[in-house]
Parts: C-alpha cells; sequence; structure tokens
C-alpha cells in the first residue's frame, strides 16, 4: 500500500495595510480566525491560520500591514517588526498587492526590501474584481519584467483565483511531519481571538472616533447549553 507523504510549510502573507490578507487567511481556513475592518493597521500581531488539504498542512502567518513607520509612534514600528519577524520565521512569502491601489510607493519599498534579504515571493494581486482588466496586465507586465515567475490573480472576497494559489502553495510545500493536530485551526488561545472579535465591532461602529491604541482583554467566557459562547 502506498502512503501519501505528509507535507508541511509556513507560509507569511505579507502586504501594505488592506491588502486584503486577514480575508485571504480566513477564505484559505474557511473560518473567521483574523479580524478585518476598512481601518489600517487592523492586524497588530501575526495570527497564525492553519489549513489542512489532503496530507498536506500549511500555516498561513497573517501579518500585520507593512508600511513606513513614524519614529515618534512605538506602536506602528512595532506593529511593522512583528510582520518582519514572520517573514524571517516562514518557509515562503506571499506578497499581497492591493489591485486599486497598484504598485505605489510602499508596495514598492516592500519589495525592495524583500530583494534586500534575498526573498522571491508569490506575488498575489488581490481585489482583480474590483478594476479594469487593462490595469492590472499592465502590473503583471511590470512584475513580469522583474523577474517575477509566479504571479497569481484573486478576489480574496468571492475566492476567485484563490483554489490555483493554494495548488501553487500545496506544490511547493516540502515533505515533513506536521506541527499540529488535524482539528487545530489556530495556535491561538480562544480568549485571544475573542478579544480580537470585540476589538473587530469597535472598529467597524466608532468610525472617526477609533481611537488607534485601542486594546481588548477579554474578561470573562462562558460556555452556553446552546454552544454559544458569551
Amino acid at each position: 500500500i502506498f502512503i501519501m507523504p505528509k507535507k508541511f510549510s509556513q507560509i507569511a502573507l505579507i502586504g501594505a495595510p488592506n491588502a486584503g490578507k486577514s480575508t485571504l487567511a480566513n477564505f484559505l481556513v474557511g473560518q473567521k480566525i483574523s479580524i478585518v475592518s476598512p481601518k489600517v493597521q487592523t492586524t497588530r500581531n501575526t495570527i497564525k491560520a492553519i489549513m489542512v488539504e489532503g496530507e498536506t498542512q500549511i500555516v498561513f502567518l497573517d501579518t500585520p500591514g507593512v508600511f513606513i513607520p513614524q519614529t515618534t509612534r512605538p506602536l506602528e514600528r512595532a506593529i511593522v517588526r512583528a510582520a518582519w519577524q514572520a517573514i524571517k520565521e516562514a518557509d515562503f512569502v506571499c506578497l499581497l498587492i492591493d489591485a486599486v491601489k497598484g504598485l505605489g510607493d510602499n508596495n514598492q519599498q516592500i519589495l525592495k526590501d524583500l530583494e534586500f534579504h534575498k526573498i522571491k515571493p508569490t506575488i498575489v494581486i488581490n481585489k482583480v474584481d474590483t478594476i479594469q482588466k487593462e490595469k492590472v496586465l499592465g502590473m503583471i507586465a511590470e512584475l513580469a519584467g522583474r523577474g517575477f515567475e509566479k504571479i497569481f490573480l484573486i478576489s480574496a472576497t468571492t475566492g476567485d483565483g484563490v483554489d490555483g494559489l493554494k495548488e501553487h502553495l500545496i506544490s511547493i510545500s516540502p515533505e515533513s511531519e506536521w506541527q499540529f493536530n488535524d482539528d487545530e485551526i489556530t495556535d491561538a488561545p480562544m480568549k485571544f481571538v475573542a478579544s480580537e472579535i470585540t476589538r473587530e465591532k469597535l472598529f467597524l461602529h466608532l468610525k472617526q472616533d477609533l481611537p488607534y491604541s485601542l486594546f481588548v482583554k477579554t474578561d470573562s467566557w462562558e460556555d452556553l447549553n446552546n454552544g454559544q459562547v458569551k
């Protein structure tokens, strides 16, 4: 009997703020692990989202958005440091680019920094369902001209193109034992996930009044008889 060998890899999802990293991580895992909001810097810590597909386990490191932090803001510097730490831990890197914003200054700086560290990312152009085809083709041409061979066009919201990306990531994952049980979807404690979801709702409802240093701590956790959590 031939038994398929197990495969494992850690893949960092990186990109500028609001490129769709958390939305993609949630889609790949099939559950909400990372919070999502239109506000920049929603993700502050690197969240591990664990996907199992057949004999392959992939841990997606959903990183905070990479941007050029203001030196007077320690929170911003810490957020960017967390993203680069995850990049160093990963076996592979996927760079998400917001198709609407294109290859602006922020993405150009990320590409330059990756090149400096000799990291060749898989390019993922997200939100392609929201802009004209010609603009996307222009981006592909520029990136291909810079030597990037693996460029995927997706919509993390609808899932278009994600299967092709997933197949590629499975194919490059090396043979290795899994690091997590097959029923684990994150290594984060559920109280932390609850705190993050609360913070997401505050982000969505506070709008202009939002204090960016907002921090949420879960004080109590109660499992109800109907399967819900209070």
